[in-house]
């Protein structure tokens, strides 16, 4: 877990470099940009996405991944998934 870019984020650049306390999650990068350039937002980092035999990896080690390194569009409806019929 500790190659992924979501961990190297939020490990050591958020939490040992920048000392970040506050952090928002923002899905579309229009928005990010705009917030960026108000002032609204000090920086913005974008990531590669998440492979799915990452997450595999982190789940079967045991491991917790960072919040929202796991965002996976489109979601499935959660009713499918959770209820029987």
């Amino acid at each position: 877990m500790k190659d992924l870019d979501v961990t190297i984020l939020h490990k050591i650049i958020l939490e040992k470099l920048l000392g970040a306390d506050k952090v928002e999650y923002e899905m579309s990068p229009e928005v990010v940009v705009n917030r960026v350039e108000s002032g609204l937002y000090q920086a913005a980092f974008f990531l590669n996405p998440t492979r799915i035999e990452d997450v595999k990896k982190v789940a079967l080690g045991g491991e917790r991944m960072p919040p929202k390194s796991t965002y996976f569009y489109p979601k499935l409806l959660t009713g499918m998934v959770i209820y029987k019929f």
